[in-house]
């Protein structure tokens, strides 16, 4: 077992109510996760921006009203999700209802 709480290839033997501190291999792959994802996000937005004033032919002001009203609308029902499915009772076969995850990704 290792005495600097890193990860190892071996089998975790200690017990599981012992909590394991989050190593710098841990931080640099949440880091790259996240840049990829935010470059991704990025392209797209820019994209979009583009389409929306060039094709359609509305005003940058506009179009960034339109994003910013998308993402705050996001960010306020991905806590109504959470908020529901936390409070919600378990599943037979999980913590989640089914429906409520059937109907949110549809």
């Amino acid at each position: 077992m290792n005495t600097n709480m890193e990860y190892s290839t071996a089998v975790d033997t200690r017990p599981t109510n012992q909590v394991r501190k989050i190593g710098i291999k841990d931080k640099t792959g949440y880091m790259f996760g996240d840049i990829g994802t935010d470059l991704f996000f990025g392209l797209i937005s820019g994209y979009l921006m583009l389409f929306y004033t060039d094709v359609y032919g509305i005003s940058a002001a506009a179009a960034g009203m339109i994003l910013l009203v998308a993402r705050v609308l996001d960010a306020l029902f991905d806590v109504a999700w959470g908020l529901m499915l936390t409070r919600s009772l378990p599943a037979r076969k999980g913590s989640f209802v089914r429906i409520y995850c059937i109907v949110h990704y549809q």
